[in-house]
């Protein structure tokens, strides 16, 4: 007879434990999920922020050196006419 008593009871308890204890876990898990899906989303971004920083670096650093290029011709060009125009003048 006690046998059957704690028989039922552990089975009740059971019942009762899973019915409780299996929604918190699944609460639990989808809470986990969703914040790591956050949490992705954050680093998807940080990563596409520093991409494009890069990217306006290359750039940035794109119209320094055509600039630098363009100003190193004009000195040289103005050099070179200054040369021209010492050289044709008479001593």
């Amino acid at each position: 007879m006690k046998n059957e008593i704690l028989t039922a009871f552990a089975r009740v308890a059971m019942v009762i434990s899973t019915a409780v204890i299996l929604p918190a876990s699944l609460t639990l898990m989808f809470r986990l999920l969703s914040s790591m899906d956050e949490a992705n989303k954050k680093l998807d971004t940080t990563s596409t922020k520093v991409e494009l920083l890069e990217q306006g670096v290359r750039l940035r650093d794109d119209i320094l050196k055509s600039s630098l290029e363009r100003i190193q011709f004009q000195v040289t060009d103005h050099e070179g006419r200054i040369r021209f125009i010492e050289r044709g003048k008479p001593n």
